[in-house]
Formats: structure tokens, C-alpha cells, sequence
């Protein structure tokens, strides 16, 4: 069950440099009723759907931060690290276009909002977070793997900010919280990564890695 709400926070999510991002999460019953959905309006979480007036896509301000402050900005001391070299990751909350490619990615939700207030579990979700738009291939596997300075809450839905169907949800382990969807359709399909925690206050830096596998 999805629902969301305005954060306390002015701050606005920002936009991928050079590209969108998208995210995602998983449901048992597959399809979140109007109760459930992600609630835009934040003060009603019973009206059970999101307003996209609310956090206009148009809003997020693509000069708010650059890759090189955002990267300031990421403690690497504060989140588990694989070791692996990183990309900075600017993400805002459901991008409409473009696509992360695989990759393994840090970031910060530092700037973002707490859009969505529970995950696909029905688990409580009051931490900032973002979408990361993905193009998945028909037939290809997404794994994805979160790691959050806090406790890191990860979902694949299909759609943002439309009410959306859960895919899949992340299952928590040593490694972060990892999950796994393989595009059942003939057409590539965009899917977004929910990328949430949480952590009301603290650091907000993550790391998210991405494998997309071929059919």
C-alpha cells in the first residue's frame, strides 16, 4: 500500500544530469487500490492517489544542484561502500523521460521530499526519497541493490506519478536491499525504481547499483 505525502522540506529532488532517472517497488496483490496509492496531496492519504500537480516535474530545477555540489554533498564514510567506482546519481521524483543505464551510482536524497509514506509492503516509509526511470528491454532481468546511510526502503513500480502497480519490493540482506524483475512484455517497458528510507533526519547518502541482464 502506497501513500504519500509533501515533506516538511522545501527542498526539490533534482534532475539527472543529462538524464532522468526512474524507480520502482513490489505489491503481493499486484495493483494498489485508490486507498493505497501514492497521495501527491500529503494531507490526505485516504483521497489515494497522486496529485502530479504536486510536485511538478517542471519544478525540479535542473541549476538546484550540479553534479560536482551534489557530490560534495555524499559522505562516503557515512554508507556501506562495495568499493566499486561510482557515478554521481542526481535524482529528483519521477522523471518522464531518458533512462539509467546499469551501473553502479551514489547520490544523496539530501534535496528530495518524502513523496511516498509507506512501500509496497504496507511498511512505513517517512524518509525523503526518489524515482529512477528505467527503459527495461522485453525480456531482460533488472537486479538492483540500495544502500542507505540509514535504513534504505526499495520498490519497482510502472508507473510515476500515475497510481501504479507494484513489481517487486526489496528484500533486505548484508549487501543492502536488493530486488529483481525480469519485463515479461514484447515491448521495452519503463519501470521506476522507489528509492526511500527510513530516516527522518541523518544522513541521507546512498549507493544503488544496477545489472540489467539480457534474455
Amino acid at each position: 500500500m502506497f501513500a504519500a505525502a509533501c515533506g516538511d522540506d522545501d527542498g526539490a529532488g533534482t534532475p539527472d544530469a543529462g538524464r532522468t532517472d526512474g524507480g520502482a517497488g513490489v505489491d503481493a496483490g499486484g495493483a494498489i487500490d485508490g486507498g493505497g496509492a501514492i497521495d501527491g496531496g500529503a494531507s490526505d492519504a485516504g483521497e489515494g492517489e497522486l496529485d502530479a500537480g504536486l510536485d511538478d516535474a517542471g519544478e525540479d530545477d535542473a541549476g538546484a544542484d550540479d553534479a560536482g555540489a551534489d557530490a560534495a554533498a555524499i559522505d562516503a564514510g557515512s554508507t556501506p561502500d562495495s568499493g566499486a567506482v561510482r557515478t554521481p546519481l542526481l535524482v529528483q521524483w519521477c522523471p518522464t523521460s531518458g533512462s539509467t543505464p546499469a551501473g553502479a551510482y551514489r547520490g544523496t536524497l539530501a534535496s528530495s521530499l518524502n513523496e511516498v509514506t509507506s512501500s509496497c509492503t504496507g511498511g512505513s516509509a517517512p524518509g525523503r526519497d526518489a524515482a529512477v526511470r528505467i527503459e527495461l528491454p522485453a525480456g531482460a532481468t533488472l537486479t538492483a541493490t540500495y544502500r542507505h546511510a540509514g535504513d534504505g526502503i526499495l520498490s519497482l513500480v510502472d508507473s510515476c506519478p500515475a497510481i501504479p502497480t507494484c513489481l517487486a519490493s526489496g528484500v533486505s540482506s548484508s549487501s543492502g536491499e536488493t530486488l529483481s524483475w525480469t519485463n515479461p512484455g514484447a515491448a521495452a517497458n519503463p519501470v521506476y525504481l522507489l528509492l526511500d528510507s527510513d530516516a527522518l533526519d541523518g544522513p541521507q547518502t546512498f549507493e544503488l547499483d544496477l545489472a540489467i541482464t539480457a534474455p
